[in-house]
């Protein structure tokens, strides 16, 4: 159901690109054939050194595993990870369930929101991670440029260091896809605590949820999530995720809050995504993405209202939110299967009534 190991893989008919193991991976959601994992079984020679310099020096990483997604139905597998590593460890090979998540995550994200690693603010297609035996414990991701193949060449990179302390499950799932989060999400900061920019720690929440989501319909299992049990990744999820959702459909959103710079101002911004992923269509959250037009989270409500102008859309209403008075960017639409309770601005309270909670558009 996963994955299917082959030997001497062809990536495809047109491709020169030869590699010894190969793992196939099908979308979580679409059941398609559209990413794969693949290892170079030699060591690298010369080896990669690290873009980033530590104390003057450019760590060596010995070992490549790389992932290719196919973005198009009819296209070619594209790479879109290099995760390089300073051991192999045959029993255990860190590398290669990272490897598996960013490639689990990279399908889940092009599926609903045909985003893209380039659609998001970097315009790079590729992100490259190293998996560092020095270092602090944690990770980051920058943005720099490097040395390869006598070109200079701009690039998306993520580090996480001190691997050997790399051990609980659902810690290094977080991780990965904390920095992952930092690497395609849109850009919105400004905060002082927790840091500086949200999409980390809403990578965290939005990935892990989905995750969670496909592993309870049996199509990905633990080797998606690190390892992770998920009935873990689900206590995670109702503890991290779920109250935030709650809390964002319960109001509507609160400029001030979001323009702030704390860890409430954070909550407020990942609390409406993660709301708005959970009850509007895909389409409406993607170009809500690319409608923000600046790093401010207290542009994002507008964004989302602009997202839903002059279109009709069906609420999704999950369990969680089930029987709620939810929030929703109505603005001058008709609600069907709701009752208005109150406004505020293009938004309005609406408590579900009887069959589907459709909004539609004023011509509808």
């Amino acid at each position: 159901m996963l994955f299917a190991l082959a030997v001497a893989v062809m990536l495809s008919p047109q491709s020169s690109i030869r590699k010894d193991v190969a793992a196939d991976l099908t979308d979580p959601l679409t059941g398609e054939s559209n990413a794969l994992l693949v290892q170079k079984s030699d060591r690298l020679d010369p080896t990669k050194l690290s873009p980033k310099a530590f104390a003057g020096k450019h760590w060596e990483f010995d070992w490549l595993t790389s992932g290719y997604g196919k973005p198009a139905v009819e296209g070619d597998m594209q790479l879109r990870f290099r995760i390089y590593s300073q051991e192999r460890k045959p029993s255990k090979d860190v590398a290669f369930s990272v490897a598996m998540m960013d490639l689990r995550m990279w399908q889940i994200l092009y599926h609903k929101y045909k985003i893209d690693h380039a659609d998001m603010g970097s315009g790079l297609r590729l992100v490259d991670e190293y998996l560092c035996w020095g270092g602090t414990a944690g990770g980051e991701q920058t943005l720099g440029d490097e040395m390869e193949a006598g070109h200079n060449r701009r690039v998306n990179t993520i580090y996480i260091y001190d691997i050997a302390s790399f051990k609980n499950p659902i810690e290094m799932a977080r991780e990965v896809a904390h920095e992952y989060g930092h690497a395609v999400l849109p850009a919105i900061g400004g905060f002082r605590t927790p840091e500086d920019w949200a999409n980390g720690y809403l990578g965290e929440k939005l990935f892990l949820r989905w995750l969670r989501d496909a592993g309870e319909t049996g199509r990905i299992d633990s080797s998606a999530i690190m390892g992770a049990k998920l009935l873990d990744l689900d206590a995670w999820v109702k503890k991290n995720v779920d109250p935030l959702v709650v809390d964002a459909s319960s109001h509507a959103p609160n400029k001030a809050l979001l323009g702030a710079t704390g860890q409430k101002a954070m909550n407020s911004y990942m609390g409406l995504v993660l709301y708005a992923d959970s009850v509007l269509p895909n389409n409406v959250v993607a170009r809500a993405f690319k409608l923000n037009g600046s790093t401010s989270a207290r542009d994002f409500p507008d964004a989302i209202v602009d997202a839903t102008t002059g279109a009709s859309y069906t609420v999704n209403v999950p369990n969680l939110l089930y029987g709620k008075k939810l929030w929703l960017p109505v603005g001058k639409s008709k609600v069907k299967g709701g009752k208005v309770l109150a406004r505020s601005g293009s938004w309005a309270q609406v408590q579900p009534t009887v069959g589907s909670l459709v909004i539609l558009a004023p011509e509808s």
